[in-house]
């Protein structure tokens, strides 16, 4: 499978106990884990805000559901639910459930479900990737702005967000607007560049 998410800069060891617990892709859960005790508050917020119940997300948790087994899908949801901690609450936590599971089976489910449960959580991942790079734009407001609305829905989501903080004024209201009219946030970032 390609386009795996890399939750941290490298995978994590895991243990005979891991891979007892999580199977074959237990280094791929690990790191993940590892990832949610890193996530800062501006990242859990755009994971939240990214994460909904559609069917489509139905879909793909019960093709997890079907591929890991009862006993391997709860183990990875509930060292999720605990690696998240207390800070990552709501739908994040969903949300951390949903790409630990997908991770423990991401050789057996299609790329397609494998994206729709873990884009929220690498949603949080690109947002404090990225905020470094942003530090001194409108990045984070207009993540607290677009958020909400459901309007990013994928991590190249969030890179288009930092360019449009980044960018002139009169782009950034182009952009915004499109993006209020119903235009994806890349192809509104895009389009504004053109007028």
């Amino acid at each position: 499978m390609s386009a795996l998410v890399r939750w941290l800069p490298e995978l994590a060891v895991a243990t005979a106990d891991d891979i007892a617990r999580f199977g074959p892709n237990a280094a791929r859960v690990q790191t993940l884990l590892e990832f949610l005790t890193t996530m800062s508050n501006d990242a859990v917020r755009a994971t939240d805000d990214a994460w909904n119940w559609t069917p489509a997300r139905q879909a793909a948790k019960g093709a997890v559901e079907d591929a890991a087994g009862n006993a391997a899908w709860n183990a990875a949801g509930s060292a999720a639910g605990s690696a998240a901690g207390d800070f990552v609450t709501g739908a994040a936590r969903q949300a951390a459930w949903d790409a630990a599971t997908s991770e423990l089976v991401s050789d057996l489910i299609s790329p397609e479900n494998y994206r729709i449960l873990t884009n929220p959580l690498a949603i949080g991942r690109a947002v404090d990737v990225l905020k470094p790079r942003y530090k001194n734009t409108a990045f984070r407001e207009l993540l607290e702005e677009l958020g909400p609305k459901s309007v990013i829905t994928q991590p190249t989501d969030v890179l288009a967000v930092g360019r449009i903080a980044r960018s002139p004024e009169d782009i950034r209201e182009i952009a915004m607007t499109l993006i209020a009219d119903g235009v994806p946030v890349d192809e509104a970032y895009q389009m504004a560049r053109l007028v």
